[in-house]
Order: C-alpha cells, then sequence, then structure tokens
C-alpha cells in the first residue's frame, strides 16, 4: 500500500489547487488524468491481492482454480470467433 501513497499524496494537492497545464494557452485540467492514475493503481493493487488469494488457495488445495467461462484465452476466443486457420487460409 505504500507504493500508493505517492499516487495520491500528487492527486490529492492537484486537486486541491485544481491544477492545469502550465505549456497550454487555455489551461487544460491536469487534476482528472492524475485521480484516473490513482484509481488505475488501486485497481491494479486490487488485482494483486486477488491473484495473491488465487494462488494461496492452489498451494493450499493443490489444484488450480478455474477462473470461470467469462475468461478465456485470447488464442481460444480468436479461434472459436474465426475459425481455425491452416496454412494462412481459413477452414
Amino acid at each position: 500500500m505504500t507504493a500508493l501513497t505517492p499516487l495520491f499524496c500528487g492527486a490529492n494537492m492537484s486537486i486541491r489547487i485544481l491544477e492545469v497545464s502550465a505549456n497550454s494557452p487555455v489551461g487544460v485540467p491536469v487534476w482528472p488524468l492524475k485521480m484516473i492514475i490513482f484509481v488505475a493503481g488501486v485497481t491494479l493493487f486490487l488485482q494483486g491481492l486477488a491473484e495473491l488469494c488465487r494462488c494461496v488457495l492452489c498451494i493450499r488445495d493443490n489444484e488450480w482454480l478455474d477462473r470461470g467461462e467469462d475468461v478465456i484465452e485470447l488464442e481460444t476466443a480468436l479461434q472459436q470467433q474465426f475459425g481455425n486457420k491452416e496454412e494462412g487460409r481459413a477452414s
């Protein structure tokens, strides 16, 4: 969580002063972008915790958990969508 602290501090200060770009003559707001970066960091942190829990369960039960039917490998999805290709031609 300490890795997210600088992101929060930067976003918080940016929101408090309603930071705008100094390089733009119209003063494009920068604070919404900094807030998006912080929210993305929190989301990635939560995803990492979920994967960590999944790995701990895998080690404990000695069995890899199924991700469900809504998550499939990209290669499998493309093969289902476009069909198998052999020698550069669609089958």
